[in-house]
């Protein structure tokens, strides 16, 4: 990071981190299983300076395994998003066409999970209450629960109930498609 530009001061964070855990279930119905998962994550945050003028922007990477993380990567992109800071200013009030980097618009999703819980729309406290159906987003999305996908966080074969994973897309072309819930409500 510190060569990337001459601009970058200092890196006062860098860190690395691992762990794995193993998840045994047994139940009185015949489930016998159990799997392993692994995580690690780098992560990297730069203090550049311009004069009088200084910001602090970072970059982390999350693996299953320590042969994915790319530390250079992670270096190269904290010190670019530092210094595309550099004499950042607040922009006048207006309508402005905004696009979201893909771990912000991971953000905004987190926002709006829980309203996807079958027990809160049961209850009426979600939002998406009697939606099921109708096209509440915009026809660009399409948000699905893949415990498949090998990169995701929460890639499993079963769930914490012992019951067999399955893909849900719970949002087609911005229609509600489906909601997530536990067997025991």
């Amino acid at each position: 990071a510190l060569d990337f530009d001459r601009r970058i001061a200092s890196v006062p964070y860098s860190r690395y981190g691992d762990g794995s855990s193993q998840l045994w279930a047994a139940n009185t119905k015949g489930l016998r299983g159990s799997y392993r998962t692994n995580i690690c994550f780098g992560y990297t945050k730069c203090l550049a300076k311009d004069g009088e003028n200084s910001v602090m922007a970072g970059e982390y990477e999350t693996q299953h395994g320590f042969e994915g993380l790319d530390s250079e990567r992670i270096a190269k992109s904290a010190a670019r998003k530092t210094l595309e800071r550099m004499g950042a200013v607040r922009p006048d009030i207006g309508r402005y066409t905004v696009v979201f980097e893909n771990r912000v618009a991971e953000n905004l999703i987190g926002l709006i999970a829980g309203y996807f819980n079958a027990k809160a729309v049961d209850e009426k406290t979600s939002p998406l209450a009697g939606k099921l159906g109708q096209k509440v987003f915009s026809s660009e999305l399409t948000l699905t629960d893949d415990p498949f996908y090998k990169n995701g966080a929460a890639c499993r074969p079963f769930d914490d109930e012992g019951y067999a994973s399955l893909k849900t897309t719970l949002v087609d072309g911005g229609r509600v498609n489906s909601f997530l819930t536990n067997s025991v409500l």
